[in-house]
């Protein structure tokens, strides 16, 4: 009987024993599972493609991050090859992969391209690991795999802005908000003589011409300020000095918010044009042989100052004079000292004459000179023989010495 019962008690004791190893089993079962839960409610919440696959390349796992950046549900993805997911051009890609990720290597960031299920291309950087047993072997793969094509546009994007910024034949400059030069291109060095470095931190108005008005920049401004932007013809200053003139365009860049960020300003050399256009000018309103001005400048000016005159209730006299026997200056000499004469008179003229008062060339030997501010006939007097000694000074010619005399007109 004694040993009956030691053997129940006995038997009662290794009973305890198993359920205690029993519990610890199933609570051991729990954790793993809430572990493998956990690990797959990560796996499925991620962006990225989180892919497994065996050696062969046949997919074993698919994340809904894999499903969103190429389309392909679970089901139409499991025990299906990946090469579904390569260009043609890139199929070879897959046997390197899988040769690396064989001997137990890994493939870290490999940026390539994959397919879409719509067919469109996608800009993906993955990384392959080896997946190995408790043994140490490789059975498989596992894949994260990155979508990066708006990066990858962004980056082309980019680099044809580059290109641009480098190739254009127009000048480029930005600033900062504060209106400081951070960036120059290479045509703006080829236009104006300065360096990238020579300018970064310095002010655009540093570069500007005498011959620019500052209402041009003030209105710069205000149109800036207005409106994001400003076109217009300036005037600016080479590095060697020599002035030049540009077609401007300058835009403001604003970040979302509306707070400013840059300026950036476009320009175009525009000087011969400009010097053309000059040149052309000059020739409508002034006289091609002497550089007086000619009937078409005489008349604006003698008609603004009987204007001034008037205004001021002063006195004003047109003078009109030709040269004594010109005529025979030519025949005898020739036309060229002839025409020697009329340059040298009209410098004598000139230099008896006051900074206000106007002297033209009528044609051949023919002058009118407009006299402004005249208080009285006394000064009126004074100047016509000022001019008249002017002209009566021995001038000096290629053929010789002349001397000649004027005839004067005077209209008060």
């Amino acid at each position: 009987m004694g040993q009956i019962e030691g053997d129940a008690g006995l038997n009662k004791n290794l009973n305890a024993t198993e359920l205690k190893r029993f519990d610890g089993a199933q609570d051991t079962a729990r954790a793993l599972e809430h572990t493998l839960e956990h690990f797959q409610a990560i796996v499925q919440s991620s962006d990225d493609a989180i892919i497994s696959k065996t050696l062969d390349g046949l997919v074993t796992s698919w994340n809904t991050g894999a499903q969103s950046i190429f389309g392909y549900t679970e089901q139409e993805m499991q025990g299906k090859s990946m090469l579904v997911l390569f260009p043609p051009e890139r199929v070879e890609e897959e046997a390197y992969i899988l040769k690396q990720v064989g001997r137990g290597s890994k493939v870290d960031h490999f940026e390539t391209e994959r397919l879409h299920k719509n067919g469109s291309r996608i800009h993906v950087s993955v990384t392959i690991s080896p997946i190995r047993d408790r043994h140490g072997v490789v059975v498989g793969a596992s894949k994260i795999a990155r979508d990066i094509t708006a990066r990858k546009l962004a980056e082309a994007q980019m680099r044809l802005t580059a290109r641009v910024f480098a190739a254009t034949n127009e000048g480029i400059l930005i600033t900062d908000e504060a209106g400081l030069i951070v960036d120059v291109n290479g045509a703006f060095t080829r236009i104006t003589g300065y360096s990238r470095e020579e300018v970064r931190g310095k002010d655009p108005l540093t570069f500007r011409s005498g011959r620019q008005s500052h209402s041009v920049f003030r209105a710069m401004r205000c149109a800036l300020m207005r409106h994001g932007e400003w076109s217009g013809e300036v005037w600016s200053r080479r590095k060697s000095g020599e002035a030049f003139s540009v077609l401007l365009t300058v835009s403001r860049l604003c970040e979302a918010k509306g707070a400013i960020t840059n300026y950036v300003a476009l320009f175009s050399d525009i000087t011969p044009l400009k010097l053309h256009q000059e040149m052309l000018e000059h020739g409508a309103h002034f006289d091609a042989l002497t550089n007086l001005p000619n009937r078409l400048l005489l008349s604006d000016r003698l008609h603004q100052a009987m204007v001034n005159c008037q205004r001021q209730d002063q006195m004003l006299a047109v003078l009109y004079l030709d040269i004594d026997n010109f005529k025979s200056v030519n025949d005898t000499f020739g036309h060229s000292a002839g025409d020697e004469l009329l340059v040298a008179i009209s410098k004598q003229m000139r230099g008896a004459l006051r900074e206000g008062d106007t002297l033209a060339r009528m044609g051949g030997d023919e002058f009118v000179i407009v006299l402004t501010n005249l208080h009285g006939i006394e000064d009126c007097v004074h100047l016509v023989n000022r001019v008249l000694a002017a002209c009566a000074r021995p001038v000096s010619l290629t053929c010789g010495e002349q001397v000649v005399t004027t005839s004067i007109g005077v209209a008060v």
